[in-house]
């Protein structure tokens, strides 16, 4: 079933249902309560279309109340299989043309037309035929006709067949230095030749006969046949014998600055002789003897005389001895405070070459302490607290906001540089500065407490479970709980010698004492 036939029973069956419903007796229309009513009752005014609306009265099929007017939407197009048509048949070269169209079962309007290409046919070629023969030098041809169309042609060439060369015969024969010929001729045409060059001979020469003897100093020459043809004869040197020498005689003999000769004699011709120059001996010198001893800052003289000949004498001078022998004297000892001096003493001529300066000598594993109470003075605030130990210590008050500055002191008497506490945020920061470069920190040490009491033992390598980083930042309240009156204890170990700045300090100053009264009344008691 198709799809119209479908809708159509559809259509049907809703129009028997309508007419039904429309005989229902009138006489129950007083039988519906209001609210009650069933409008399944329905009457066709118009039909719809596959493009337009149709409508239909509603009424109750219970009592028969009639209800209204509705509309009923149309259903649309509904498209057919589609039909395929050729319009145009495709050739050879040329595509042909097919046309499709689709048409609405329901009222048979066209819905779409749409066209598409038939492929080319192609050629269909027949056996290839021979139009023309080819030859030894000329290709030929052949040619094929398409079926479906004898105006459709193809042509490809036939290769040429070539020469059927025969045997090659000598024409002119080769000579001992001229070339000889040999030709060869086409089985399939006679006119087609093809001649080549036979390579000359070349000479066979015989063995060499010499016709000229060599002498001492000029060559000789040796002749060959060529056995081919007498008439070619070629020559070449015989190298001449050459000296035959004998030993060598002085006939002058040299001396120490003058070269001497000697003469050879040939074997093969007494006339022929040869001299060359025979080497000047030289100098045989003696040792040398010290003539003028050398000093300090003196030069001396050497001489030496040639054992060949007496006459002939060579002096040179001998350099100064430039102080051989010297030692170091110490003649000022240096001090924590001030240079010394050593001099450098010739054992010869006891000149003094040399004065170098000695170093100040280097306070080692001294103290770098920030300004405060000492330890040992502690006891009249704080009871019982009791030590020898004369280290510093700084109380502060960690509630200013802002940089507190305090001197560095360096084994309690040198004012060495500062050292700040910087209080920002909540964080409380240290670090420090020297004023000298002739100090090395060997190990650096300080911490932050609540109050000396918890400090037990003064040693900063014992203390190092208690080492804080000096350029860090720690949380006040986190470390030290609502506590403002803290203590810093800053002891670092140093190297260092004495230099201009490095300041004395005087602890008993009326500035110092007021500084150090105030730090103690700032402790927890």
């Amino acid at each position: 079933m198709t799809k119209g036939m479908r809708f159509g029973s559809i259509v049907l069956a809703i129009a028997l249902l309508l007419t039904m419903l429309c005989s229902i007796p009138a006489a129950l229309a007083d039988e519906c309560e209001p609210g009650q009513h069933k409008f399944d009752k329905y009457e066709i005014v118009k039909q719809p279309t596959c493009t337009e609306d149709g409508s239909r009265k509603v009424y109750c099929s219970i009592c028969g109340y009639y209800y209204g007017e509705e509309p009923i939407i149309h259903v649309g197009h509904q498209a057919s299989e589609p039909v395929k048509t050729r319009t145009k048949e495709p050739t050879c070269l040329e595509p042909g043309e097919m046309t499709t169209t689709t048409l609405c079962i329901r009222c048979g309007v066209t819905m779409s037309t749409s066209t598409s290409s038939i492929p080319a046919l192609g050629h269909d070629y027949g056996e290839w035929k021979e139009t023309k023969a080819p030859t030894c030098t000329a290709d030929g041809e052949e040619t094929r006709i398409c079926s479906r169309d004898a105006s459709h042609k193809e042509t490809r060439v036939k290769k040429s067949l070539g020469h059927d060369w025969g045997n090659w015969i000598v024409t002119k024969p080769a000579t001992c230095t001229a070339d000889g010929t040999e030709t060869r001729t086409c089985a399939r045409d006679a006119s087609h030749q093809e001649s080549r060059s036979i390579p000359k001979l070349g000479h066979d020469w015989g063995p060499y006969v010499v016709t000229t003897q060599p002498t001492c100093e000029k060559p000789g020459v040796e002749t060959s046949t060529c056995k081919n043809d007498p008439s070619h004869t070629q020559t070449r040197s015989v190298p001449a014998t050459g000296h035959d020498w004998g030993e060598w005689i002085v006939t002058t003999q040299p001396t120490c600055l003058a070269a001497g000769v000697e003469t050879r004699t040939c074997k093969n011709d007494p006339s022929h002789t040869q001299t060359r120059n025979v080497p000047a001996t030289g100098h045989d010198w003696g040792e040398w003897v010290i003539t003028v001893k050398p000093e300090c800052e003196k030069p001396g003289t050497r001489t030496r005389t040639c054992k060949h000949d007496p006459s002939h004498v060579e002096t040179e001078s001998i350099a100064p001895t430039n102080h051989p022998h010297t030692h170091w004297v110490v003649t000022i000892k240096p001090t924590y405070t001030s240079y010394g001096e050593r001099q450098l003493i010739c054992e010869e001529c006891e000149k003094v070459i040399k004065i170098e300066r000695l170093a100040k000598l280097m306070y080692t594993n001294n103290t770098l302490c920030a300004f405060g109470p000492r330890l040992r003075d502690v006891d009249s605030y704080i009871t019982p607290y009791t030590t020898d130990v004369w280290y510093m210590f700084t109380p502060f008050d960690a509630s200013v906001e802002g940089t507190q500055t305090f001197e560095l002191v360096a084994t309690n008497r040198y004012i060495a540089g500062t050292l700040t506490i910087d209080i920002r945020d909540g964080n409380i920061t240290v670090d420090y500065k020297l004023n000298t470069r002739n100090m090395d920190v060997t190990y650096e040490f300080f911490t932050i407490l609540n109050q000396i009491q918890d400090i037990h033992v003064y040693e900063p390598e014992q203390l190092s479970a208690l080492n804080m980083k000096v350029g860090r930042a720690y949380n006040l309240a986190e470390n030290f709980g609502d506590d403002t009156n803290l203590v810093l204890y800053f002891c670092s170990r140093i190297n260092y010698t004495i230099d201009e700045h490095l300041k004395d300090l005087n602890y008993n100053s009326a500035a110092h004492q007021r500084l150090v009264r105030q730090m103690l009344d700032m402790m927890d008691k």
